[in-house]
């Protein structure tokens, strides 16, 4: 059953990223590229997208305020964080780390500035300039189960891991989640990477007013699940517009749902009997219908379900709430609408998915993205496809690599995250 808070991510259980997108967690080998789309329907409509931000735009990632977590997470800590993570003798913590809630201005989905949160991490007593580490965080279905709660598991583990060995470590929570105000704008990539890359400024402000040095010239990308998928986009967008600002060493998707659409086609058309796609299916339709103006939640979501499915997008919804969810991703939607889309793949909704991906296009660095070869959440064809497109429009520097053959989606974690640490460590010299 979908749960509102996630179990804890270092575990052999359901990893606390709670898995991006369940429902596109259901792809298969035997499809999930958007390209081959069944009848074409009639001429293609217009999307109404958000207005973009400039990049420059005054008032981007300013520091409003940054709040100290209760306390500084010590080397002996981070050491038993490590250990219990499996990850003992990668390597050995060296920095005591201390965590901020962090409040800054980036875009909103109407274009004008708003405020959002997320956590940053500095290491404490660094006399060397230090790196920095973009990690985006995996679906969460509560509002403060993110980043810039200190006592959210997700954030925790990672800041402490990547912080410890000496990297300013940087956690947006994303629009709608955490102190921000609106719905979840779930896989949206746009307002995700403005949220991260504002982010990143006003952590160069903190690490500034706590004099912490940073190298401008050492930051890589990274993510788990619905995470791995952000921190594609998050790389696009930063080697599309802002390649002075933040150049960028590298990146590592860990199962992240690359080919959004395809998934989502997939996983409807197989219309499996599994609690959590119709959760996911509940945040996904009601997230795209928000941000492209699709129309009222009573054109996608069956009546019984639309309670629900708002608390769902709100960040409130319970375990009862989540219980009442029907069977099946199909069992959600008014049938119409299912129809519609089942024969017309240039259907708006199609559209709006098709805007998230983020495969296809050509990275200038180096990609790992990471997998396991058992997981049927986010399934080994994601980063396989990425990888075959990405390499056919001219990247050598992208690898799809799997982690461990019998390896879900959970157990995947620890092994995806430890190859993730290796292949930063290749692309950095120890600070």
């Amino acid at each position: 059953m979908l749960r509102v808070a996630p179990r804890s991510l270092l575990t052999g259980r359901r990893p606390a990223v709670l898995v991006s997108l369940a429902l596109a967690l259901a792809i298969t080998a035997c499809g999930g590229d958007s390209t081959t789309a069944p009848n074409p329907g009639p001429s293609r409509p217009t999307l109404e997208k958000p207005p973009v931000v400039a990049p420059n735009a005054t008032g981007r990632g300013e520091l409003v305020s940054a709040t100290p977590f209760p306390a500084i997470i010590t080397r002996i800590e981070a050491g038993a964080v490590i250990a219990g993570a499996g990850g003992a003798g990668v390597f050995t913590p060296r920095y005591d780390v201390q965590g901020f809630t962090v409040r800054y201005r980036t875009p909103g989905l109407n274009g004008q500035l708003t405020e959002a949160t997320g956590a940053v991490y500095l290491p404490v007593g660094a006399s060397t300039a230090l790196p920095t580490v973009a990690y985006m965080h995996g679906t969460v279905t509560a509002r403060n189960n993110v980043p810039s709660n200190p006592f959210a598991a997700e954030g925790r583990v990672f800041g402490t891991v990547f912080g410890t060995d000496g990297h300013i470590v940087v956690m947006p929570d994303y629009l709608g989640l955490g102190g921000s105000t609106g719905v979840q704008l779930y896989l949206h990539q746009q307002t995700h990477a403005s949220a991260a890359i504002d982010l990143m400024r006003a952590a160069r402000t903190l690490a500034t007013q706590r004099s912490v040095s940073v190298d401008r010239n050492r930051l890589f990308v990274t993510g788990y699940s619905q995470g791995g998928a952000v921190a594609l986009g998050v790389l696009r967008e930063l080697e599309r517009n802002f390649t002075t600002e933040f150049p960028v060493r590298g990146a590592a998707g860990m199962s992240g749902p690359y080919d959004l659409s395809g998934t989502v086609r997939t996983a409807l058309l197989l219309n499996p009997p599994y609690p959590p796609a119709v959760g996911y299916t509940a945040l996904i339709t009601g997230s795209m219908s928000t941000v492209y103006n699709l129309g009222a939640l009573s054109l996608f979501v069956r009546p019984e379900a639309i309670t629900v499915t708002n608390a769902i997008l709100n960040g409130s919804a319970t375990d009862a709430q989540l219980a009442t969810l029907p069977r099946t991703p199909q069992d959600l939607l008014v049938s119409t609408f299912v129809t519609k889309i089942a024969v017309d793949t240039n259907d708006l909704f199609w559209q709006a998915l098709v805007d998230n991906d983020v495969y296809d296009w050509k990275p200038n660095t180096p990609v790992r993205l990471y997998y396991g070869g058992a997981d049927i959440d986010v399934p080994p064809q994601n980063a396989l496809t990425a990888q075959g497109i990405m390499r056919a429009r001219g990247t050598e520097s992208v690898a799809a690599v799997n982690v461990g053959s019998t390896l879900t989606h959970g157990t995947a974690v620890v092994p995806a995250t430890l190859a993730t640490k290796r292949f930063l460590d290749s692309l950095f010299a120890r600070p």
